[in-house]
């Protein structure tokens, strides 16, 4: 007899059953009691007369058994069920699996929401970075995290104390040693990101030299820790770095997560950058980098509020470079832009030595130095300082200006300085004020010669500003035909009556104050800025008048005319020639002209002078050291200058009855001989002093003896009267 286990069978029906209906359904009791089938019905009811697990195949007359097929069949749904409970179960696992990915995702996508938003809200690095580093732990379960900014050079990851710690009592120790730590390339974990340009991930790492901080955190319990290069454009701009009590996975979501925050982080400080570029921009010189005139003033404003009711503890220092004009004109912006550079430096390491050595006196100050226009610069001092205490710090900026000179092209260029100084006081009620004072004192001190420096006081104040009302008129001078050229003899000191040549001098026949020497408008003309404009007037003037001698007198009367060069002249590019062009337009022969150029012009750039010098000798254009004594009188330099004359300075004429002054007249002439320059002594006006400069050597005088400068139709009288010009002693 063949015996089927009644839950084979079983299943066989309702297999039957299931594909009767194309359906594949669980067993379960709703089928078994469906009574369409009578075999089921059936089969209970023999289940329960049998004994066991087993039933007779005999006792089951309605169902015809075909053993192998129903044995295939049955192996066959077997494999089917495993076959769908594996698919099932590895759906469902999937199915947690995705869910749980989409959690995860979504917990990313969040926390990169967050600092995202927060970036673009904020463009407060620090902000930006404290967000990050505590969303990102808090996320991750790190317990520490911290911010490096990367230097410029990227060579250095410096601690901004931007840090968060989940538990910072227990971290005290890394958070000590992190916050504010400095990391080169290579060093610890920030550096070895900086060194990899990638993130870098350690789990448990060993004593390593490289990391620094390995002791503070196994101390803390740390056991990983990871950092990730925050990057602007092809530049590492930061590195943010995390530790954890755990193990730190290496998951590529992860990673690339962070990577996306350091974006989002780079960005904003890429426009905090930018942010401080512009602001820097509009604060500061673009060439010396020193604070500029807006920056001056708002931080003078502040200063000017916050002085005590005594109205003490505040002054300025206005400095104006003497020859700046006339270096630029020669040599071009570029040398200028150097020397400019240069100066700047130089002033930022005068007033912190300044400032060092006033705190070792108990003294504390504060400085601000500024470039508020071409050639002008200015200091703001803060702090209970006296006169004393500024005129020594005004002392200390000329010394090391005048050590202060550039090269361009190889050309030495050096530069003298004109400031002033002003202090509050009672009558400043802003401090533009104040430093309009420091500026009209600087101007008095350039109008006096240059190279001093001036306090300002009311009466000086008054002064000033005639003369820059004065100057505003001298500008117009010119065009509208103010400006008068008088010519003073220049006689053989031998026999006075015969007239070598004559120097021509500027007057200016002014509207309301009449007829103005040169010592009143020429010192306004150089402070001004104009004496350029000022001496080529007198040059083509000077060059017209030989044209008309030439026209009216034999050439036996037609005498030489000299003619004063200043600065901003004689180192203009073009200056020779422009006095050859001169010459040539007017029908002039070049020898009746000498150039007369004081020291002080001609050292400017002894190399450019000479080369000057000799294309205007070549041309037959004479040329005269003017004031010989007076300035630097270095025969070094002296010898090197091709001059036809040297004129002995006005100061020791007057001072012959002086032995030291005779003896210095005595090595003039000596110099003068033995490199065969003619000398002409100025400013005699006694006889005596005629007979004693003449006793001695001098060849040429000029003088109020002679002549006092005049009107060049009295010139022509004085030549027509019979005073005939010394051909041999033809000046220049």
């Amino acid at each position: 007899m063949l015996t089927i286990p009644y839950s084979v069978l079983l299943r066989v029906v309702l297999e039957v059953k299931g594909r009767k209906n194309n359906t594949f359904q669980s067993y379960d009791e709703n089928m078994m009691e469906d009574n369409e089938c009578g075999l089921t019905e059936h089969l209970r009811q023999r289940e329960s007369a049998c004994k066991g697990d087993m039933m007779s195949a005999d006792a089951v007359k309605t169902v015809p058994i075909n053993c192998t097929q129903y044995a295939q069949r049955i192996r066959d749904l077997e494999a089917k069920l495993k076959n769908e409970k594996h698919a099932r179960h590895r759906a469902e696992t999937l199915a947690e699996t995705g869910l749980q990915e989409l959690r995860e995702s979504q917990k990313r996508l969040a926390l990169l929401q967050i600092v995202t938003e927060g970036a673009n809200r904020s463009s407060d690095v620090s902000a930006s970075l404290k967000l990050a580093l505590s969303e990102i732990c808090e996320q991750m379960g790190w317990a520490f995290g911290c911010a490096y900014l990367v230097e410029r050079s990227g060579l250095e990851a410096v601690g901004c104390d931007i840090w968060y710690a989940r538990d910072p009592q227990k971290l005290a120790p890394m958070i000590e040693l992190s916050r504010k730590a400095h990391f080169s390339v290579g060093e610890s974990i920030p550096g070895l990101a900086l060194s990899a340009r990638a993130p870098v991930i350690i789990n448990h790492p060993s004593a390593n030299p490289k990391l620094l901080r390995f002791s503070a955190a196994r101390q803390c319990g740390l056991v990983a820790a990871c950092a990730f290069p925050i990057w602007t454009g092809e530049e590492i701009a930061a590195v943010i770095e995390f530790s954890s009590f755990d193990t730190i996975g290496k998951a590529p979501e992860t990673i690339n997560l962070i990577q996306q925050i350091g974006t989002q982080l780079g960005r904003v400080i890429e426009r905090e950058r930018s942010r401080q570029i512009l602001l820097r921009e509009a604060l500061h010189d673009p060439l010396t980098g020193l604070a500029n005139r807006l920056q001056f003033s708002r931080k003078g404003e502040q200063a000017f509020a916050a002085l005590r009711r005594d109205r003490k503890g505040l002054a300025v220092i206005a400095i104006d470079l003497d020859g700046f004009k006339a270096i630029n004109d020669c040599h071009g912006h570029a040398a200028g832009d150097a020397v400019l550079v240069q100066i700047a430096r130089s002033l930022q390491c005068v007033s912190a030595d300044w400032q060092s050595a006033l705190k070792i006196t108990g003294k504390a100050v504060e400085l601000l130095p500024a470039r508020i226009g071409g050639d002008e610069f200015v200091i703001m001092i803060r702090g209970d300082v006296g006169q004393e205490d500024l005129a020594a710090f005004a002392t200390l900026i000329h010394d090391r200006l005048r050590t202060s000179h550039g090269a361009c092209d190889a050309v030495h260029m050096a530069l003298g300085t004109s400031i002033g100084i002003a202090q509050i006081g009672t009558g400043h009620v802003e401090f533009e004020q104040l430093l309009r004072d420091a500026d009209l004192a600087m101007y008095q001190g350039k109008a006096d010669g240059g190279g001093q420096a001036v306090f300002f006081t009311v009466q000086l104040g008054n002064d000033v500003r005639e003369s820059r009302q004065l100057l505003a008129e001298l500008q117009q001078a010119p065009e509208l035909n103010q400006l008068i050229l008088y010519y003073q003899p220049i006689v053989d000191v031998a026999c006075p009556s015969r007239i070598i040549g004559f120097e021509a001098l500027v007057r200016w026949d002014h509207p309301v104050r009449g007829l103005l020497e040169p010592g009143a408008f020429i010192p306004v003309a150089e402070a001004g800025g104009v004496i350029g404009s000022i001496g080529g007037w007198v040059l083509e003037e000077a060059i017209c008048c030989l044209r008309r001698f030439q026209e009216e007198l034999p050439e036996e009367l037609q005498p030489v005319i000299s003619v004063n060069i200043a600065a901003a002249q004689f180192l203009d590019a073009g200056f020779e020639n422009k006095v050859i062009q001169l010459l040539r337009d007017n029908c002039v022969h070049q020898s009746a002209l000498t150039l007369e150029v004081t020291e002080s012009v001609a050292l400017v750039d002894p190399a450019r002078t000479a080369r000057v010098l000799n294309r205007l000798r070549k041309s037959g254009v004479r040329t005269s050291l003017d004031d010989f004594g007076t300035g630097y009188s270095s025969l070094s330099y002296l010898k090197n200058l091709p001059f036809d004359t040297i004129k002995i300075d006005r100061s020791f004429i007057q001072a012959l009855a002086n032995t030291g002054c005779r003896s210095i007249v005595r090595a003039i002439l000596d110099i003068a001989d033995s490199m065969n320059l003619k000398v002409v002594a100025e400013g005699i006006e006694t006889t005596q002093q005629c007979e004693t400069v003449r006793l001695m050597g001098v060849e040429m005088g000029q003088g109020y003896l002679f002549g006092r400068p005049m009107p060049e139709r009295m010139a022509i009288e004085l030549l027509t009267g019979g005073q005939i010009p010394d051909a041999s002693l033809r000046y220049g």
